[in-house]
Formats: C-alpha cells, sequence, structure tokens
C-alpha cells in the first residue's frame, strides 16, 4: 500500500530539519518515515548521494535509479517510490520542498512549472565536479548547523536562503544540461486551455483577486463555466482553490518577511484591515500576529 509523507510526519520524526511547513531537509536518508515500505510526497524531493551508493525505484513501472557520489535523485510531487536501498557507507541527504513555496521562490512565476517539470524530466542529476560537490556540501551542513542554532535572532531568515540557494543550484545544474523551457507549447482542448490560463492567472494575481467572477471575466466566459473546469480538474470547488492560494501567499509573507500586517492588507487588495484578519481567522484559525508571532 502507497503511503503519504507529509510535513507532519517529518515533524514527529524529530531528525528532520523543518521550516514553515514549506521546507525538510534529513542528512540521513534511512531517517526518513516509511523508507522500506512504497510512499510518495506531495513536495519536490532531492536526495543527494554524498558518499557510497544507493537505489532508488520509483514509479509504478518499478524503474530503478542507482545513485553515487556525486548524483542527485529528483522525485516531483505525488511521485510514487517504491523502494530505498542504501550501502553500509552510504551517505545521502534529503531536501524537500513544497510546490507552493517553489513557486514562491522562483522568479518567473507564470513559467515557473513547465521550467522545473522541463528541467527535471530526467531524474538522476550529476552534480558537477568535485569543487561543486564541496559548495553544496557546505550549504547542506550550514543548514543543519543553523537548525541547531534555532534562538539566534537572524536563523529563521538565514534557513530559507539557504534553503532557496540548494534549490536554484539545482534548478541551474538541470538546465545547464539542457532543460530548457520549451518555446512552443501543443495545441491544447478549450478546457485545459481554459485551465491552464486560469492558473497562470491566479499565479500573476498573487492572491490579490479572490472571485471566479474576476477570473472568468478575464476569460470572457461564465462563472458557473469556469466553476465546472476548476472542479473537474482540481476535484475541489473553485472559491476554494482560490482561497488556498492566497492564504498560501499570505503564510509566506506573515512567515518569511517583515513587512507589517496593516500594510499586508493593502498588498492583497482587502478593502479595510478587519476584512484581512478575518479571512486569516478563518483560514488559518488564527489571527494575522498570532500565526506570525508563533
Amino acid at each position: 500500500m502507497l503511503q503519504t509523507i507529509t510535513i507532519s510526519d517529518l515533524y514527529n520524526g524529530g531528525r528532520a530539519v523543518c521550516l514553515s511547513d514549506d521546507f525538510f531537509l534529513i542528512d540521513d536518508v534511512r531517517y526518513m518515515p516509511c523508507v522500506n515500505v512504497p510512499f510518495r510526497t506531495p513536495m519536490f524531493m532531492f536526495f543527494f548521494c554524498m558518499r557510497g551508493h544507493m537505489r532508488i525505484t520509483a514509479s509504478k513501472e518499478g524503474q530503478t535509479h542507482v545513485l553515487s557520489s556525486g548524483d542527485i535523485f529528483i522525485s516531483q510531487p505525488g511521485q510514487p517510490l517504491t523502494g530505498l536501498l542504501c550501502d553500509t557507507d552510504c551517505e545521502t541527504w534529503v531536501v524537500g520542498y513544497m510546490p507552493r513555496v517553489v513557486n514562491f521562490l522562483m522568479p518567473t512565476k507564470q513559467d515557473t512549472w513547465s521550467m522545473m517539470h522541463q528541467a527535471f524530466a530526467r531524474p538522476v542529476l550529476h552534480y558537477g565536479d568535485e569543487a561543486m560537490q564541496q559548495h553544496m556540501t557546505v550549504l547542506l551542513d550550514m543548514v543543519r548547523r543553523r537548525a541547531d542554532h534555532h534562538r539566534l535572532r537572524f536563523c529563521e531568515q538565514q534557513l530559507v536562503h539557504l534553503f532557496a540557494s540548494i534549490l536554484f543550484e539545482v534548478v541551474n545544474q538541470a538546465i545547464s544540461r539542457g532543460g530548457t523551457i520549451p518555446q512552443e507549447t501543443p495545441r491544447l482542448r478549450r478546457t485545459d486551455s481554459l485551465f491552464h490560463k486560469f492558473i497562470n492567472m491566479l499565479t500573476a494575481d498573487e492572491g490579490r483577486h479572490r472571485t471566479i467572477t474576476h477570473y472568468a471575466d478575464l476569460l470572457c466566459i461564465t462563472p458557473k463555466h469556469l466553476s465546472a473546469i476548476i472542479r473537474r480538474k482540481t476535484g475541489r470547488k473553485a472559491l476554494t482553490v482560490i482561497n488556498e492560494h492566497a492564504i498560501e501567499l499570505i503564510k509566506l509573507d506573515l512567515k518569511l518577511t517583515d513587512i507589517p500586517i496593516g500594510q499586508l492588507a493593502g498588498k492583497y487588495n482587502f478593502t479595510n484591515f478587519s476584512f484581512f484578519c478575518q479571512f486569516v481567522k478563518t483560514h488559518l484559525g488564527k489571527t494575522p500576529q498570532e500565526y506570525r508571532a508563533e
């Protein structure tokens, strides 16, 4: 039976460095929950083989990849991993990113997913010469060391930038081997095309508009038609998808920036501060001030 690992499972394991429900790092793959049973996660995961060898069996077809020192295995969100096997002297670190924070960090908003999926089309990446391997080792070790000194004033901010640096290193390496953004996209069915345009609009809007009517008007279709497309593609109500996108961005601003809460209400186009606080309280069960203070 395929099990799903969440950030909460990693927190409970006690070995992982977790940050803001968006990132994690484990310095020994053997401490991954469910390492001996088939599993998947909703995250991007990078397996950095630092020493020795390990074998990863991925997907329902059982495709096996053997990693050696200097290799990275890239697992995309939802990908089944049906077996992890390490030799006795294997040292493999695992770093994970929730898709929402990848979208937040990547500088090209609308092309993020095209670039990521194209760059990661081949799951095994060799990250260069010895100097590059040492560089990656330093970044990974710095995450662990910062986490061990979490009371330092700017520790969380440092961790965010370290996790971002690791992500950019992997993406740059993947793109440099030929994973470029496609110049042309295949023709889509109308419903697929409308859903794709909606997602691009939702991403570009960055949480400022939270009604189905706003996006339906931009697409020149009825709100009922757009709601049906979103329900068919995601299995969820359109308003749920829109509000979840907004609240995830608000969470990142509350945790990862020092923008005054009053200014955030304006940034997300709320008519007043009270409505902003009510929106956050409805979706997070706490006020913006309480969430930021955690």
